[in-house]
């Protein structure tokens, strides 16, 4: 696939500065054109995303369809869980579910292979708990999500799953654009996200106790899946890596979506499009942040998606250059969770293991 009208990488980076706040690498565009299906204002704004894609692999989207009231409760909502006593927050830790969803303390998590100092509550699509054992392993990934009391958090679940709707209205109108940047037509994967494998998170990321900078929150990265959008406070700390390997601020903009893309659309571009590395540096405020992964079916192949692989393609250094992006969505879904959550994987996962980047059945 060609992603036409884009400028050269090498042009591009001379003129990038490093991690001083500097925007210039991730643009803002403003994706309100996309409701115009024919006119020349969306044509124009799916070259900026193009442009983006292909560059960065990262930008802002505003004037999006998420309304502003939406995001500032759910992020109320979050501060609302994180200043729960440990005892209320651990009523629904994630290692009571085989789905991996629910709440977990700092510490408890890892990215590749280092500590994340953050803590967080994991959630997906709502539905019954697969049985145990099923096959294809990444099949237990479906199951219900895990909510606070009412007593405690009495407006969480109501401002969560309404940031949930919208923000899904949002990926699907975005996913139609990306389409389109590749040269298709804007419906040609709908049928792969009839019923989607959403993640979502919510994150609070503890302020330094003193002015120590460089201390990370969330290893450097890329995400494993198709698309990524998140809305963040006024804190920073979130940092994008260049192709050279200098590290850019992804500065917060209020109520803007950071829109990345994930591995599996790396791989279905020939690495036209970037799933960029990236990470959060603690800084001396709270940080909370809730991210939202937008992902095909667990089922889906990246042969339906159009991609003629062998059964995996490397995607990215991360992981010591054992990242590898699989045939099924499902695998790589699972492989991200499996490495990061080693208590469900013992608790619920008995008979499966992670060598070297692979899921496997044991013995």
């Amino acid at each position: 696939m060609l992603v036409k009208g884009v400028s050269s990488e090498g042009a591009r980076l001379s003129s990038m500065r490093s991690a001083t706040g500097v925007t210039e690498w991730v643009p803002t565009i403003d994706v309100s054109a996309l409701s115009d299906s024919s006119g020349p204002l969306r044509a124009q704004c799916i070259q900026q995303m193009a442009q983006a894609c292909a560059e960065s692999g990262f930008f802002y989207a505003v004037n999006h369809g998420v309304a502003p009231a939406t995001i500032d409760a759910a992020m109320e909502a979050a501060g609302a869980f994180f200043s729960l006593d440990k005892e209320d927050k651990l009523t629904i830790d994630n290692a009571k579910s085989a789905a991996f969803r629910g709440y977990i303390a700092q510490g408890l998590e890892n990215t590749n292979g280092v500590v994340d100092e953050r803590e967080q509550i994991e959630f997906g699509v709502e539905s019954e708990a697969a049985p145990p054992g099923v096959m294809p392993y990444y099949l237990r990934l479906q199951g219900p999500n895990q909510w606070p009391s009412d007593a405690t958090c009495p407006d969480f679940r109501p401002a969560v799953e309404t940031f949930a709707v919208e923000m899904e209205e949002e990926a699907r109108r975005l996913t139609g654009a990306l389409a389109e940047v590749l040269g298709e037509n804007s419906d040609v994967w709908d049928r792969f996200f009839d019923d989607p494998f959403v993640q979502m998170k919510i994150c609070r990321y503890p302020g330094l106790e003193s002015a120590d900078a460089g201390v990370s929150g969330v290893g450097a990265h890329s995400d494993s899946g198709f698309l990524s959008m998140l809305v963040q406070d006024d804190a920073g700390g979130l940092q994008a890596q260049l192709p050279n390997g200098d590290w850019v601020d992804v500065p917060p903009i209020k109520h803007a979506i950071v829109v990345n893309l994930g591995e599996v659309l790396q791989v279905m571009s020939g690495g036209e499009l970037r799933a960029t590395v990236h990470r959060v540096q603690r800084t001396q405020r709270n940080r909370i942040s809730v991210p939202y992964f937008w992902n095909p079916r667990l089922e889906t192949t990246l042969a339906d998606l159009g991609v003629s692989t062998g059964d995996a393609s490397t995607s990215s250094g991360t992981h010591g250059g054992r990242n590898e992006v699989f045939l099924e969505y499902g695998a790589n879904a699972f492989k991200s969770l499996a490495r990061s959550h080693p208590r469900v994987m013992d608790r619920h996962h008995p008979d499966l293991c992670v060598v070297d980047g692979r899921v496997q059945q044991k013995n």
